[in-house]
């Protein structure tokens, strides 16, 4: 009974983002559902109102107009009381949010999911390197202030969900991901390995 009234009684205005690849679409779903919030889905609003000028050739991905976008959604966000809004582009949209989830998976798993989605090697690749270099993360710092890290690698949408209620419910802590470290040290266990 505690914890309907903590999902009722919530007014939040939550961003998802994150790497592609990183399961946003799936737990803003699920956490929008358990926080009885409105679900913004931002790619399908780029489609709807065409926030967009073209296609990079390069990696078949839109080029996206940020500023037109992040003024339909500040608008378009004003009005509502409780939302969980999900996109990658969002670290770099200044929005009047409450708190920034950034969804983090380690390297090598990201990469299995985006191959299933047919990218490109290059795209892929700079996906990776987003990932590892803290893109996501380091752009949403010159934005918010909220801001938590929940690693998303080999978890369910429904565990990740419940894990971003307990770190705004302030019952869970988070703490900064940092898989550079963790690729080097899995080369060098690799290179270890081989040398035996």
């Amino acid at each position: 009974m505690i914890l309907n009234c903590f999902y009722q009684n919530l007014i939040m205005k939550i961003i998802i983002t994150g790497t592609p690849g990183t399961g946003k679409t799936e737990v803003s779903k699920v956490l929008a559902k358990k926080l009885k919030a409105n679900l913004i889905n931002v790619n399908e609003l780029i489609d709807k109102y065409k926030f967009f000028r073209g296609i990079d050739r390069a990696d078949n991905a839109k080029i996206i107009n940020l500023k037109e976008l992040e003024d339909y959604l500040r608008n378009h966000i004003s009005s509502e009381e409780s939302f969980v809004i999900e996109s990658h582009l969002l670290c770099e949209l200044d929005l009047d949010v409450d708190y920034v989830i950034i969804l983090r998976t380690h390297p090598n798993i990201l990469r299995k999911r985006l191959s299933k989605r047919n990218y490109s090697k290059e795209k892929i690749e700079s996906n990776i390197s987003c990932e590892i270099l803290d893109y996501c993360l380091v752009k949403s710092e010159l934005l918010y202030k909220k801001i938590f890290e929940i690693n998303t690698t080999n978890k369910k949408s429904l565990d990740v969900a419940n894990e971003i209620i307990e770190v705004i419910k302030g019952k869970k802590k988070t703490k900064h991901i940092d898989w550079s470290k963790k690729i080097f040290n899995d080369k060098l266990n690799l290179k270890k390995l081989k040398d035996l």
